[in-house]
């Protein structure tokens, strides 16, 4: 079976146009033999007939003038014309009356049925391995016959003529060479001219899509396709050169957005070191104003009314140095230390240290070990602040009561695995979704809003991702994924 699938079109429109026009050529050289067939066994049929007719005229007139002795002779006479095979007069029963070939006479016919007319004029017999055509003509009883045949009788006899078509049949086969050589030159013909018309109509303008494609893949956005047809390659171009106008302003807003976000790291790349800075300057005397204050509480008397408002100093400056640690954290993040850890142990602890931050609430934690994962490669001090961090927030989105539960399952299709802690409180507004990673951004009235931006980086110095899914009133679920092995 022939395939087409790596052929390229103008193969393709070539193999189909033979194939066609093969067929097409066929078909007309098969009509065209038909209607030669057809045309020579009429002509032949009509020579039969008005050569049946001229020999059942002289016969007439032989027997008529009573020289019944005249038939033979006038028969072989006519037997000898060219294509002439044979003449005979056949009587009712079929015994062979008069014959050119005199050995014939007096001899039954082989096919006695060829004389059953039913009231038909004439029969006409192909005999083709012989290439004789046979025809059968009944020679009427007239009155002017009754003085030798009965008046009873319908028919006298046959008359018999075989005609040899032999030539006719070679004129034919010369007629087939030459309609053989017209189709295959008109199949040539046509073949040159679709070839033509493919090549102008359809492989050109593909070709130049194609060249301009793949000027198009090399980065260039200034081509475009001058095809002005209102066909379908001309409504392909024409897609094409908007596809391409697209691309071009994609490719400049791209460009400006990307100019706008490199000047706005490197502003924030520069804010970000003068804050680092500013903050590393502010720690040390924050720090020694609260050791200071630390020391003034002590040495007060348990009963002053100075050491509750010292003791309200002593902890917002506390604060203070939290923001100010956190900006630090943020600003100039460590590399993690990544070893070879246990992820329950990590987690057991975690939870060991929010417990005594619940404030009143009743909560509980629930988490099971995993039984299929136990050690991997992680920072268990950044990893364990992160955990901290988002079970923070889940005790504080639960307003009284509710359970926070904690699961590490195995993502197999990223060789991965995850840490899904999830709980039932207020949830998270869809509007902040998106945001909620973001630095600085907080809807707490005591939050700094870099909590979560820090765990999203220290996630993914650990080539992990974190992910959230919440409905307001519905609770929210972090998804924290890691890698299985050591990158």
């Amino acid at each position: 079976m022939i395939s087409t699938k790596n052929w390229n079109l103008k193969t393709k429109i070539i193999f189909f146009i033979f194939i066609i026009g093969g067929v097409c050529a066929l078909s007309l050289f098969y009509i065209y033999i038909r209607t030669q067939q057809n045309i020579i066994q009429n002509m032949t049929e009509e020579k039969i007939k008005l050569l049946d007719s001229v020999i059942e005229y002289s016969l007439s007139l032989a027997m008529e003038e009573g020289k019944s002795e005249e038939v033979q002779n006038i028969i072989q006479r006519i037997a000898n014309y060219p294509d002439i095979s044979g003449i005979r007069i056949i009587s009712t029963n079929g015994i062979i009356l008069r014959s050119s070939l005199e050995e014939e006479i007096g001899k039954r016919i082989i096919n006695p049925e060829h004389l059953d007319f039913n009231d038909r004029d004439m029969k006409f017999y192909i005999n083709k391995s012989n290439s004789i055509i046979q025809s059968y003509k009944p020679i009427l009883n007239k009155p002017k016959c009754y003085k030798c045949h009965s008046s009873k009788e319908k028919y006298n006899g046959f008359l018999n003529v075989d005609i040899n078509y032999r030539s006719t049949l070679s004129l034919l086969q010369k007629n087939q060479q030459i309609g053989i050589m017209i189709a295959i030159f008109s199949l040539a013909i046509l073949t040159v001219i679709i070839i033509h018309l493919s090549d102008k109509l359809i492989n050109e303008p593909i070709s130049e899509l194609e060249s301009k494609m793949r000027k198009l893949q090399d980065g260039n956005l200034n081509v475009r396709v001058n095809i002005n047809r209102n066909d379908e390659l001309g409504q392909l171009a024409k897609s094409f050169n908007l596809m391409v106008t697209k691309l071009d302003e994609a490719q400049r807003k791209i460009e400006e957005m990307h100019a706008r976000e490199i000047q706005r790291a490197q502003h924030l790349a520069t804010i970000g070191e003068m804050a680092a800075g500013l903050a590393h300057e502010i720690k040390n005397p924050i720090a020694g104003i609260k050791g200071a204050l630390e020391v003034i509480r002590d040495e007060m008397p348990e009963k002053n009314s100075h050491r509750e408002i010292i003791n309200e100093i002593i902890y917002q400056t506390s604060r203070i140095e939290e923001i100010i640690q956190n900006l630090l954290n943020y600003a100039r993040p460590k590399e993690p230390e990544i070893i070879y850890a246990d992820i329950n142990e990590c987690i057991h602890n975690s939870i060991n240290l929010v417990k005594t931050q619940f404030g009143g609430k009743e909560i509980k934690i629930s988490f099971s070990p995993s039984k299929e994962i136990k050690k991997a490669y992680f920072d268990p001090v950044q990893i364990q602040e992160v955990l901290v961090n988002i079970l923070l927030n889940s005790i504080q989105a639960i307003p009284s009561k509710g359970i926070i539960e904690i699961k590490i399952e195995r993502d197999s299709e990223r060789n991965f695995f995850k840490i899904i802690i999830s709980d039932n409180g207020i949830g998270i507004k869809k509007e902040n979704l998106d945001k909620i990673f973001k630095p600085f951004f907080t809807t707490k009235h005591k939050g700094t809003g870099l909590g979560l931006s820090i765990c999203k980086r220290i996630i993914e110095k650990h080539n992990g991702m974190i992910e959230v899914e919440s409905k307001e009133g519905e609770g929210a679920t972090f998804i924290i994924y890691l890698p299985l092995n050591k990158k």
